[in-house]
């Protein structure tokens, strides 16, 4: 494998860490975070990966320096019912950002990680955002003769996960000996859960392939209800789970995803079941 040169903006992230873990050590890595300091201590553990402060809104911050192969753009508020309480930052880390960085540093492949929600038939300002840098990534490596590759990721589930996310409190329940669940909306919203080695393996997959400038689902393909993941998370862990239902989702998803793509032009499909990766998950205590 050839060595690179890597920049991962928000490497501080889920899906960040777990990416960072699985580059090869013979990379040459600039890792961002933001405000999370502990992620410095994080990446002590790896001799090849630097971290950098860096907060894409702030136009007075430096940007990371120097000439990488390849741009992973990670950083965003990845959180759609924030997008209703604070548009403004939404918009800039998700597509502001990406234009900051795409000015200002020089690549051959720039990778943006936007969202399945961008299919959603109403908009909301994290849909808007998400589409927003997409095009800003399209129009800058036109621009600039560089390639573009944007993931729609759908759903990643596994360690480091944020505590909002629906399979760490489902997950973390069980395992504290609860049995009743309540979940927002009825139910019926559709989740395409890949467990997060995957979804690292499928960017990896990017990273190395000469294709670009295309637009692939980062997904299983095989959608799943929330009432599905729950049950189907309380069947793991042997627990009689009680469900309740209240309020309303922020978003109403009823369709899914095409891993076609992602076969098609870098080949990859992912090979870990959500019991095999609940399993693993439990493996790592749910870190």
């Amino acid at each position: 494998m050839v060595s690179k040169r890597i920049l991962v903006v928000g490497g501080s992230s889920f899906i960040g860490k777990n990416l960072l873990e699985q580059m090869p050590q013979d990379w040459k890595i600039v890792a961002t975070y933001c405000k999370n300091k502990n992620f410095e201590n994080f990446c002590k553990k790896f001799s090849h990966i630097e971290a950098v402060q860096f907060d894409v809104t702030d136009e007075n911050g430096g940007v990371p320096t120097g000439s990488f192969d390849t741009v992973v753009y990670i950083a965003a508020n990845s959180d759609p019912r924030k997008s209703l309480e604070d548009p403004v930052n939404d918009l800039a880390v998700n597509a502001g950002g990406v234009a900051r960085v795409l000015q200002e540093v020089k690549c051959k492949k720039f990778i943006y990680f936007s969202s399945g929600a961008v299919y959603l038939k109403e908009d909301i300002p994290y849909t808007i955002s998400k589409k927003a840098g997409e095009a800003y990534a399209q129009w800058y490596a036109k621009e600039n003769g560089i390639q573009y590759v944007i993931v729609r990721l759908f759903e990643a589930f596994g360690p480091y996960s944020p505590e909002r996310k629906i399979f760490r409190k489902l997950c973390e329940a069980v395992d504290r000996g609860e049995t009743t669940f309540t979940i927002y909306g009825d139910g019926k919203n559709l989740v395409d859960p890949m467990y997060v080695e995957d979804t690292a393996k499928g960017i990896l997959s990017i990273i190395n392939s000469s294709k670009g400038n295309v637009i692939v689902d980062l997904c299983t393909g095989k959608p799943m209800s929330i009432t599905e993941v729950a049950k189907a998370i309380a069947k793991i862990y042997k627990v009689d789970l009680q469900l309740s239902y209240e309020g309303e989702a922020v978003e109403q998803v009823f369709f899914k995803g095409n891993p076609a793509g992602m076969k098609k032009y870098f080949d990859f499909s992912p090979s870990i079941s959500f019991e095999e990766g609940i399993k693993k998950w439990q493996k790592r205590k749910l870190e």
